[in-house]
């Protein structure tokens, strides 16, 4: 269009959309960043929103994913074209090994526990948080180390040596926080390279 200005008459493009052939990975990791920018992605796709039946064509990730083989198995299920990184949940309950340790000792020595404010009040003293806390039993029930019935906590007389790692709570807690730290701490550079190298595997093994 003509622009005009000070008696001088110039042409001038005003830009209006730009089509990019490569694929492209849109960092809104910043929270204030993505609200600014949510009513331009109504066309996208949420990852919490994905089902079998979707066609994806952007999809905003803004749950954190089980894994990357989750993650990959999506991209390569749907024809994805563009990624768009969302603020995630920026906390899953996870435990060190020395909260397991301590837990697992008041279990023994004062089993039954009873899950009530006051036991969740005891652990808080002591650093241990509710979610901990629940994670901690979830896991000991699922190795078979605890008994959880009528909101009491009962320890079990089994003898075999169980490793942690056995509970499937433990391994999707595990994974979820492995993704959190690859969403969180890379670069955008870096998550770019591993959506394409991710993409390129896919379109080799199709």
């Amino acid at each position: 269009k003509i622009n005009e200005w000070n008696g001088n008459r110039t042409v001038q493009f005003h830009v209006m959309d730009v089509k990019c052939d490569e694929f492209q990975l849109l960092d809104l990791r910043n929270k204030q960043v993505y609200e600014q920018n949510r009513e331009k992605l109504i066309h996208a796709t949420l990852y919490s929103e994905v089902t079998e039946t979707s066609e994806i064509s952007t999809l905003i990730i803004d749950k954190i994913p089980s894994s990357k083989e989750q993650l990959w198995a999506l991209i390569k299920e749907h024809p994805i074209q563009n990624i768009v990184l969302a603020p995630l949940p920026n906390h899953v309950t996870f435990a060190p090994r020395e909260k397991f340790i301590t837990v697992y000792k008041l279990v023994k020595q004062h089993s039954p526990i009873h899950l009530n404010d006051q036991m969740y009040s005891y652990f808080m003293r002591i650093g241990i948080s509710k979610n901990e806390l629940l994670f901690i039993l979830q896991v000991f029930f699922e190795i078979e180390l605890v008994i959880i019935k009528n909101g009491s906590v009962f320890s079990t007389d089994y003898q075999m040596k169980r490793d942690l790692s056995e509970a499937p709570t433990y391994q999707s807690q595990q994974s979820k926080l492995l993704m959190l730290e690859f969403f969180e701490l890379t670069t955008w550079s870096e998550l770019k390279n591993s959506f394409i190298n991710a993409r390129e595997e896919i379109t080799h093994e199709s």
